[in-house]
């Protein structure tokens, strides 16, 4: 019986368990967005007032980018570098969103709990909004990044990847244009050294179902990935047994030759680039849709590997 899973397994597979288990792994925060509400006039005179008071400078500023703010203003601290941008000026039809939204870039924990302190000083409500979280897995390896390509599963989500002329491009999961449930996977040359990026891009709904209390910034070590992801596989045997049966009648009109040609092809079925979440969604547009996912399955191992790695990791 064709069994397409045999492609991990024996060395091939143990290189892979090898990887996870040895590879260095940088957790960091890329970016974090939080909200801010505020009942007095002008909030962000006044936040620009403390944040020139506590050394840092206005490096840009002008029109915001998209529909809800109409101003952006850059800030950078004289002390640490970090970055930060505010969006203000909220257009009248959206009044129901927050007064201001506040971007940290590469923030260190000081940083996120002296924002948090003076926010709540001068009264504002404050709410996380957007994480994106970053591990960097050195040495690159390539059989790594194509392991992930085929088999990291993001739950709750049935997406697609992207490969190309042989080589890898951005891997990307969930919605796009609404920045949803999404997962970025890419190779980076950081000072030389070449790693594979794992990047989450977390916006508030599923922060809420990762049960993390938005209004406690440090809690952002809580995330726990493997709520997240795992690594899966299509198992082909018992695919195959449901496609035999589901074209029964055919198979018995068929010769022998003509026969092994029709199993051979159920077999290779779904045939997209080889990604899990590409078959799945292969598998959707099919007359199997109903069933695709009875045929998902776990890989124990590898999750064991990649999971406890991930334990206790500090983000921030």
């Amino acid at each position: 019986m064709y069994n397409a899973n045999a492609c991990y397994r024996g060395n091939n597979y143990n290189d892979i368990l090898y990887f996870l288990s040895n590879s260095v792994i940088h957790p960091h925060i890329d970016r974090m967005y939080f909200s801010c509400r505020s009942d007095i006039d002008k909030p962000e005179e006044t936040l620009f007032s403390v944040l020139k008071d506590n050394s840092y400078k206005c490096i840009s500023g002008g029109l915001a980018k998209g529909r809800t703010y109409k101003l952006r203003s850059m800030f950078e601290s004289r002390m640490t570098g970090i970055k930060v941008s505010i969006l203000y000026g909220r257009n009248k039809r959206y009044s129901c969103y927050p007064c201001m939204l506040i971007h940290i870039y590469n923030p260190d924990i000081k940083t996120v709990d002296w924002f948090d302190a003076i926010c709540n000083s001068l009264g504002f409500t404050t709410t996380l909004s957007h994480v994106e979280v970053t591990l960097d897995f050195s040495p690159y390896k390539y059989e790594l990044h194509e392991f992930f390509w085929r088999h990291l599963f993001l739950k709750y989500h049935r997406g697609g990847s992207c490969f190309y002329d042989g080589k890898f491009i951005s891997f990307y999961i969930g919605h796009k244009r609404e920045n949803s449930k999404s997962i970025f996977l890419y190779q980076k040359s950081l000072d030389g050294i070449n790693v594979l990026r794992l990047e989450f891009r977390l916006n508030r709904s599923i922060i809420r179902r990762l049960d993390l209390e938005l209004d406690c910034f440090e809690k952002i070590n809580d995330i726990n990935l493997p709520d997240l992801i795992s690594f899966k596989q299509i198992n082909r045997d018992e695919l195959l047994k449901h496609l035999m049966w589901k074209n029964k009648s055919r198979l018995s009109e068929y010769d022998e030759d003509d026969r092994d040609l029709l199993i051979g092809q159920l077999g290779h079925f779904p045939n997209a680039y080889g990604g899990v979440a590409d078959e799945i969604a292969c598998m959707k547009k099919s007359p199997y849709k109903n069933n695709c996912q009875r045929f998902l399955e776990d890989m124990p191992e590898a999750n064991e590997v990649l999971f406890r790695r991930l334990r206790n990791l500090k983000f921030i």
